[in-house]
């Protein structure tokens, strides 16, 4: 696997205002090859299921919000693969909601104008011969009950704001690691 920049849940267009020269820096200080956002790179607050604050952008706004944040995203990351999320297939799972059906929907890169990125359930990288590491939005609170269950992959989720974590499991045939990118 090449060095890897791991993104956590940006929900642009409410992130850190710093957060892609940050990113950049990091990248470019340690020299990483590639970049994997675990998902939850829109907040698309304004189409949540839960109570919504009145106070913050429409649907709309928030949109051309994170369409001008992708374009600044592009820019730095031009290679990028995203994990389908909870926040960021809202539009998809709203036009679900809704009777839509999926043929009529554009893709998020059309959406977000970022021709060229692409969102994925998982992303399934070998990072040395018969080891593999699994990048997903979520695989449940403990990262750790995760590791038996995917047949011998180390994982990566985001999706827990408050947990940053990396758990080890040890069996007598492998090693593996199961990260929480907060």
């Amino acid at each position: 696997m090449k060095d890897t920049l791991i993104i956590p849940d940006m929900h642009a267009p409410y992130h850190h205002q710093d957060a892609v020269p940050f990113l950049c820096s990091v990248r470019d200080q340690f020299e990483l090859e590639q970049v994997i956002s675990v998902g939850d790179e829109a907040d698309n607050h304004a189409l949540s299921y839960h109570e919504t604050n009145p106070d913050l952008k429409g649907a709309g706004d928030e949109l051309e919000a994170v369409v001008l944040f992708m374009k600044t995203f592009k820019r730095a990351f031009p290679k990028i693969r995203f994990c389908n999320s909870n926040h960021g297939s809202m539009l998809m799972r709203k036009a679900i909601t809704s009777g839509i059906p999926k043929k009529c929907l554009k893709g998020l890169d059309e959406i977000y104008e970022a021709p060229g990125f692409s969102w994925h359930d998982e992303i399934l990288e070998e990072i040395m011969p018969g080891i593999k590491v699994c990048f997903r939005h979520q695989f449940g609170g403990n990262v750790g009950l995760a590791l038996p269950r995917q047949g011998g992959v180390c994982v990566v989720q985001g999706h827990f704001h408050s947990k940053s974590e990396v758990v080890w499991l040890q069996t007598p045939t492998c090693r593996l690691f199961g990260m929480s990118v907060g």
